[in-house]
């Protein structure tokens, strides 16, 4: 049985993945474990909004095992473009005008990931060796930026 803090995230969650949230993260799948983990982009941190608040974030990885033993991890934030003008620099109260980006990964339990793009409703698969979360994690990991903490639900 999930517990309430479990199941309030997973509707956290669900809010803002819109009409994939109920498809994803389906309530017909018990989760096992939930993890949050916030971290700083080198955009982030080049820009000083890390000096404002040294808990503040511009990206964040959710994984969630489910009892199936199959996974989903949820990275959330903020990228970066070419447009050097979308991120003013925070001595100068500058903003992060950067677009929000929400790529999902949902593991199968096997060997197989499919990684979702949902504002560009882009979708490819991964199989064999890169099919798997231990060749995914740690690129997701680095790509996230530096991480500033992890919550276990």
């Amino acid at each position: 049985m999930e517990n309430q803090t479990i199941k309030k995230k997973l509707e956290e969650i669900k809010s803002v993945l819109g009409e994939k949230g109920n498809e994803i993260l389906a309530p017909n799948k018990e989760v096992k474990e939930l993890f949050e983990e916030k971290f700083q982009s080198k955009t982030f941190i080049n820009a000083g909004f890390n000096l404002m608040d040294s808990n503040g974030s511009d990206r964040t990885l959710y994984t969630i095992t489910f009892t199936d033993d199959s996974q989903v991890f949820i990275l959330t934030g903020k990228i970066s473009s070419r447009n050097p003008y979308e991120v003013g620099h925070a001595a100068d109260e500058g903003m992060d005008l950067r677009k929000e980006q929400i790529t999902i990964y949902i593991y199968d339990g096997g060997s197989t990931i499919t990684e979702m793009i949902l504002n560009t409703k882009e979708s490819k698969e991964y199989k064999g060796e890169f099919g798997k979360p231990e060749a995914l994690l740690p690129h997701l990991k680095k790509t996230a930026g530096t991480s500033i903490g992890v919550k276990k639900y």
